[in-house]
C-alpha cells in the first residue's frame, strides 16, 4: 500500500499541510481537523497514515536531525578541525531549506530531545576520528562537544525566539568568537 502512488501523494499532501500549519501556529494549537481540511482529506485517511499528530512532529524532528547529520558527514574535515564557525556553516546549509520551520522546531524547549539525539548521533559518527586527532578520552570529548553544541544551539534559538535578525553567517562568526573567548578566559591566570 505504501508503494501505491495515491498513498504517496496523499502522504505528501498531509506532510505539506502539517508544515504549513507549523509555520503558522504552535504545534500544540494544531488539530487533526485543521490538518485534514488543509490537506483536503478525511480523518480516516489521516489515521491510515499516522496514529497521532505526535507521529508527524517526530517524523519532522527526525528529518531535521538527519539533514544536519548528513551535511556534517559530507564535510568531516569541518568537525575534526574543531572550527566552530565552519561547523555552523555546514549546519546553515542543512538548515537552509525551510529555515523558519526548522528554527521553530529546534527553538522549542518541548523538542529539546531532538537536539540531544542529533548531538548523540554526531558524536557517535565522529568520536573515533576525534579521539584519534585529540588523544582525548571519549568522556572528555563528549562533555566538550555538548558544551559547544549547546552554545551553538543557544545562538540559533536566541536569534529565532528574540527575533535578533542575525544572518546565519553572523551566527557562525559569533560561535567562533564565543569559543575563542572561552579559550582565552580558560588560559588567563586567576
Amino acid at each position: 500500500m505504501k508503494n501505491d502512488l495515491r498513498f504517496q501523494k496523499t502522504h505528501s499532501a498531509i506532510r505539506a499541510a502539517f508544515r504549513t500549519l507549523m509555520a503558522k501556529k504552535d504545534y500544540d494549537k494544531i488539530t487533526v481537523k485543521a490538518l485534514c481540511e488543509l490537506a483536503k482529506i478525511n480523518r480516516k485517511t489521516f489515521y491510515l497514515h499516522y496514529h497521532t499528530l505526535d507521529d508527524m512532529i517526530t517524523e519532522l524532528e527526525y528529518e531535521i536531525a538527519e539533514n544536519i547529520l548528513t551535511a556534517l558527514r559530507e564535510a568531516p574535515e569541518k568537525i575534526t578541525s574543531f572550527e566552530v564557525g565552519e561547523i555552523c556553516k555546514v549546519m546553515n546549509e542543512a538548515l537552509g531549506v525551510n529555515y523558519e520551520l526548522q528554527m521553530k522546531v529546534l527553538g522549542s524547549a518541548k523538542h529539546r530531545h531532538l537536539i540531544e539525539e542529533a548531538q548523540a548521533r554526531v558524536f557517535d559518527a565522529f568520536m573515533p576520528e576525534l579521539m584519534r586527532i585529540t588523544q582525548m578520552a571519549a568522556s572528555d570529548l563528549k562533555v566538550m562537544g555538548h558544551g559547544i553544541s549547546n552554545g551553538i544551539n543557544s545562538l540559533y534559538r536566541m536569534n529565532y525566539q528574540q527575533n535578533l535578525g542575525l544572518s546565519k553567517d553572523e551566527i557562525a562568526n559569533l560561535a567562533d568568537k564565543f569559543v575563542s573567548f572561552q579559550q582565552c578566559s580558560s588560559e588567563t591566570p586567576q
